[in-house]
């Protein structure tokens, strides 16, 4: 037997539909044609809990800083493109060398 958990909210509130005719029913009539009628009642509630691991709490409030942090820093931005602009900007070549050694080293 196959339950649809999608469609138990929505029992007893739409009108029967005869599955062979795909005719439907008036609402709070059963379909004479129907063998078999959905008697489900909801059950008493109940509280759930979880319990996150401490690395999916650290990953959550990693997320949440994340949305909260703009994706670009728009004053560095501006002044690296007056740096830029202005001849003043200077790249060191051995600094570079090096980031991009350990970045590939990393792979």
């Amino acid at each position: 037997m196959v339950i649809d958990f999608n469609r138990l909210s929505t029992i007893g509130t739409s009108p029967s539909t005869n599955a062979r005719s795909g005719t439907t029913a008036p609402p709070g009539e059963r379909n004479p044609t129907s063998s078999t009628q959905n008697t489900l009642s909801p059950g008493p509630e109940t509280q759930e809990n979880v319990q996150l691991s401490p690395e999916a709490q650290q990953i959550q409030q990693i997320a949440e800083k994340l949305q909260e942090s703009p994706e670009i820093n728009e004053d560095k931005v501006a002044q690296l493109k007056a740096a830029i602009a202005s001849g003043s900007y200077k790249v060191d070549a051995q600094k570079l060398a090096d980031k991009l050694i350990s970045a590939t080293q990393d792979w």
